[in-house]
C-alpha cells in the first residue's frame, strides 16, 4: 500500500467521505508515536519539608516540570534507536536512487516528499 493509500484510507475511516484535498495528501506523513507521558510524584513524599515550604511561597497548588541535569540528558533518537533507523533508512535512500530509482517512486515507498527525498540524497552526510 503506498503512502497515498494510507492516507486516504486513514482519511476516509475518520470522516466517513472518500474525498481528501491535495494539501492534506502532500502535507500528512503517515507515523506512529507512543506517547510518552511524564510521571507525577507528590512533592510532599520526595521533597525535605524545608524545600516544599520554600517550592509554596513560588508555586503553591501548581504542577512544576523539573528538568534533567544535563548529564542525564540523551540527544535525539538515542533513546529507542530513532536515529540509528533515521541513518538506516537514509542509506538506503540514496543507494536506491544511486540505482536509478526516482524520487516519485521512493515519496511512495517511504511516505517521504519528493522535496525531502532531495534533501536526504543531495546532503552530504
Amino acid at each position: 500500500m503506498t503512502c497515498m493509500e494510507q492516507i486516504h484510507r486513514v482519511w476516509k475511516n475518520h470522516t466517513g467521505s472518500g474525498r481528501i484535498s491535495s494539501h492534506l495528501c502532500t502535507q500528512t506523513t503517515l507515523y506512529s508515536r507512543e506517547l510518552s507521558r511524564m510521571k507525577y510524584l507528590n512533592a510532599k513524599t520526595v521533597l525535605p519539608a524545608a524545600m516544599l515550604e520554600q517550592l509554596q511561597q513560588y508555586a503553591e497548588g501548581e504542577v512544576l516540570y523539573i528538568p534533567k541535569r544535563p548529564q542525564n540528558c540523551k540527544q535525539w533518537g538515542e533513546a529507542k534507536g530513532t536515529k540509528g533507523k533515521t541513518q538506516e533508512r537514509n542509506r538506503a535512500i540514496r543507494a536506491a536512487y544511486a540505482k536509478g530509482v526516482p524520487f516519485h517512486i521512493l515519496a511512495d515507498k517511504y511516505c517521504l516528499s519528493e522535496e525531502t527525498l532531495k534533501k536526504i540524497v543531495y546532503s552530504k552526510s
